[in-house]
Formats: structure tokens, C-alpha cells, sequence
């Protein structure tokens, strides 16, 4: 599309769900800029199906792709995709949860059959998660890397007033310091996108991503298009006893959350969200902030009922109910 022209700029990016959602809701006039086709996540693991199947034999339906992620938006996006009736990435798997086990396996000497490994340049892909026109495999044009919800927000506010007119291409980030900043890693989001730079670098060289990718991929490979339409804003019902009703629920919801507007629940703000709860287009334990608080409570009750176990007495010994002992 930056080749041929056929648009009127800015492009941006689809790669940021919450970034989408927030321009549906509040940019509507912007919707139309945003690039239609499937998101680069998306994109590889129809790839990545394809080539199994062919590899193995394996119908191409029956090849699962699981996405290990830093953004709790992504997992939002793949159970309730944008502009699409379904994702083809089967799963996601929190990065915190799953490191400590990957680090102690990546120790080890393990052979991995390279039939099913994909060709390429493995540092190409890495570069949507940090900062930066330069690794994302875009064509050389004016382009602007923004991170950080409310400054999203300041630059789409711009572009409406057509205040940039020189930019070409946009890459929003709701997280501050892109997707490396998500909630679901486990390092500082500064060290891991130096170290994402040194790995993509290693891995595919210092050259243009945008040439790197025309190379690799498919000569047949043909994107999807997908088809975003902006998000009515709409009363809670028609009904005024009902709305005020909801509106009640609304303000009680979003009492109970951080009003921080992350956006890591697939919302733009805290607001939204909860308005999405009242009509049950979500559930509260979407949010990050949410859930670890009610984890922590019933942590708390748990240990609370554990000091309360009851002691029977052994002659040598004190024996719990539950079978541990105090000598």
C-alpha cells in the first residue's frame, strides 16, 4: 500500500488491538486509515499452520499455534478478534508464566526436529514488539513510532485536525515502551528491548527488514483483507428507567478498577471497559489489575483458614489434620 499510493495518510497500524478499539470508539473518522489486512500475529501463524501441514501431512485445521505473549491485550484479541469472525492462533500463553521453565529447558542439550523449524530470519518477527519503523519490516517512508495510551490519543487528536500531513505510516502502542512494556513480561521493558535489538540483529543481520521480508516470504502469499467499522457509541438502553439502572452498574464497575486506561483488557480506557461489563460484552476479570487483587484476597483468606487447621496430639509429636507435623 506505502508503494502504490492508494490511500490517504496516514496508514497505521493493526498490530496494537487496544490501539484498534480505541480508534473504533473514539477516532471513527480514522478507521479507514488504519491498515486492512490481518495483523502480523495473525499473518505468521497462518503461516506457520500451512507449513506444518504441508511438513507432516497434518490437515492444516488440526495444527494448533499457541502465541507466547507479553500483552494481555493480545490474549483479548484472539478470543474476540477485530474486523473477523475468528483468529488463527488457537491460544495464548502468559510470558511470565511460562519463563522460568523455558530458561531451565533452553539449558538443555535438546534435539529439535528442524523439519518442522520454519526457514528465514527467526529476528524478523520480533521487531513489532519494541519501538521502531526500522524493525518492523516497513518500506522507508515518514513514519512515528508513539507508546503510551494518552499520548496515542494526542497524536490521533493531530492527525483529525490534519496537522501532520507529511506522515505516511503510524505505529501506536497503548503499552509505554511498545508490547516489551506489557504487563505478562517478567524483565524491565528497557533491557528487554535492547536485548530484542542485539537477538534481531544477530538473527537477521543489520540490513532492511522490508527487503528481507519481500524475500522470504511466499511468492504465492496473499494477505488477508479484514474489514473494521467504527464502534457505535450508543446509549446503555432505550429504555430511560433501565439506562439509569446501568448507568448505577457502570459507575460501581468502574469504582472497582484502577482508572489507569492501560488498555491491556482490549478497552482504550477503564470507562469503556466497564461500560463493556454492564452490557456484557466482557467480564471483569479481563482486567490484569482486577484479578491479581482477587487472587491476592483469596491468598489471604487461604492462609488465614490454614492457621486455623486444628491440631491432634501424637505422643512424640504434633500431627495437623492435613498430615504435616510440628516436633
Amino acid at each position: 500500500m506505502l508503494e502504490e499510493k492508494n490511500y490517504e495518510p496516514p496508514l497505521i497500524s493493526s498490530h496494537c488491538p487496544a490501539i484498534v478499539r480505541l480508534i473504533q470508539i473514539k477516532f471513527p473518522e480514522l478507521v479507514s486509515n488504519i491498515v486492512p489486512i490481518d495483523t502480523p500475529l495473525d499473518i505468521t501463524a497462518e503461516l506457520a499452520k500451512k507449513y506444518v501441514s504441508i511438513k507432516t501431512g497434518i490437515e492444516k485445521e488440526e495444527v494448533g499455534v499457541f502465541f507466547l505473549t507479553m500483552c494481555s491485550a493480545k490474549v483479548t484479541a484472539i478470543k474476540n478478534p477485530v474486523g473477523k469472525e475468528y483468529s488463527p492462533v488457537d491460544g495464548a500463553i502468559s510470558v511470565a508464566e511460562i519463563y522460568d521453565s523455558l530458561r531451565k529447558i533452553v539449558k538443555k542439550d535438546i534435539e529439535i526436529d528442524q523439519e518442522l523449524v520454519i526457514p528465514g530470519s527467526p529476528g524478523l518477527g520480533m521487531g513489532f514488539d519494541i519501538m521502531g519503523c526500522d524493525k518492523t519490516g516497513i518500506k522507508e517512508c515518514v513514519c512515528l513510532s508513539v507508546s503510551g495510551i494518552d499520548k496515542a490519543i494526542k497524536i490521533l487528536q493531530e492527525i483529525e485536525l490534519r496537522k501532520i500531513p507529511q506522515l505516511e505510516y503510524l505505529e501506536l502502542y497503548s503499552c509505554d515502551g511498545g508490547c516489551v512494556a506489557g504487563m505478562l513480561n517478567v524483565q524491565n521493558p528497557y533491557v528487554t528491548q535492547v536485548r530484542f535489538r542485539e537477538v534481531m540483529d544477530s538473527l537477521s543481520g543489520n540490513g532492511s527488514n522490508y527487503e528481507l521480508l519481500k524475500e522470504e516470504l511466499p511468492k504465492d502469499f496473499t494477505p488477508q483483507k479484514i474489514t473494521l467499522s467504527p464502534r457505535p457509541i450508543g446509549g446503555l438502553s432505550e429504555d430511560i428507567s433501565n439506562s439509569l439502572r446501568k448507568l448505577g452498574m457502570l459507575e460501581k464497575t468502574l469504582s472497582d478498577l484502577p482508572r489507569i486506561d492501560c488498555g491491556a483488557c482490549g478497552a482504550p480506557t477503564c470507562r469503556d471497559f466497564a461500560e463493556d461489563i454492564v452490557q456484557k460484552r466482557a467480564e471483569i476479570h479481563s482486567c490484569v489489575f482486577h484479578l491479581l487483587n482477587s487472587v491476592a484476597e483469596l491468598t489471604g483468606e487461604a492462609f488465614s483458614l490454614a492457621k486455623k487447621i486444628p491440631y491432634v496430639k501424637d505422643k512424640t509429636k504434633t500431627k495437623r489434620i492435613d498430615g504435616s507435623e510440628d516436633y
